[in-house]
C-alpha cells in the first residue's frame, strides 16, 4: 500500500504579504487624505518599509529550504523602527504640515507608532526579541528627541515639565520649545 506523507497545513500569507497588504491599504488611504506633492514622500516612506520587510525573505546560508538568515531577525526591527522615527520626526520636504513644528511633532501621540512595534514584538513569544526591539525603539526615539533639541530656533526648557499645561504669566506655551521635567 502507498502511503503519503502527512499533509503540513499550509500558511494563508505570509508576514511580507501581510505587510504588503497593510502598506497598500495606507497608501490607497493617503491619496484620499493628502493632496498630490505632498504623497509622494509618504509612498517613498512606504518602498523604504517594504524594502526593509523583503529583509526577511533573504535565506539563511548553507540549508536549502531554510528559513529566514537569523541576523534579519535583529536588523528589521532596528530598520523598521528607525524608519518610523524617521517618518515622524523629519518634516515632509513636499510641505503640508508647515503648521506641525519640530518640537510638536514629539508632544503628539506619536510615540505610539514606535509602541505599536514593540507590542507586534511580543508575538514573537521571544523575551530576547521583544527586549532588542524596545531597546530599539528607546534608541530611535532618543536620537530623535536629540536631533531636534539641536535644531536652530528650539528651545530646550529643563525643570518645567510637571507645569506644562499651567502658563505662569498668562502666557501660553509655545510650540518650539521643548520642555522636561526636572529631577527632585
Amino acid at each position: 500500500m502507498l502511503r503519503l506523507p502527512p499533509r503540513r497545513p499550509k500558511a494563508s500569507a505570509s508576514p511580507f504579504g501581510l505587510r504588503l497588504l497593510a502598506l497598500a491599504l495606507v497608501a490607497l488611504f493617503l491619496l484620499v487624505v493628502n493632496t498630490w506633492p505632498e504623497v509622494l514622500y509618504y509612498d517613498a516612506l512606504m518602498l523604504g518599509f517594504i524594502g526593509v520587510g523583503a529583509l526577511s525573505l533573504i535565506p539563511a546560508r548553507g540549508r536549502a529550504g531554510a528559513g529566514p538568515a537569523e541576523w534579519t531577525r535583529w536588523a528589521v526591527p532596528i530598520a523598521d523602527l528607525a524608519l518610523v522615527t524617521f517618518a515622524v520626526a523629519y518634516p515632509n520636504p513636499l510641505g503640508g504640515d508647515q503648521w506641525l513644528t519640530l518640537p510638536l511633532r514629539l508632544r503628539l501621540d506619536n510615540i505610539l507608532y514606535p509602541l505599536l512595534f514593540i507590542a507586534l514584538a511580543t508575538l514573537t513569544y521571544s523575551p530576547r526579541q521583544l527586549i532588542w526591539t524596545g531597546l530599539c525603539a528607546a534608541l530611535c526615539w532618543t536620537l530623535a528627541t536629540l536631533w531636534i533639541a539641536h535644531q536652530p530656533d528650539v528651545r530646550f526648557i529643563v525643570g518645567a515639565g510637571e507645569n506644562w499645561g499651567r502658563s505662569r504669566l498668562g502666557r501660553k506655551p509655545q510650540p518650539s520649545s521643548m520642555r522636561t521635567p526636572s529631577r527632585r
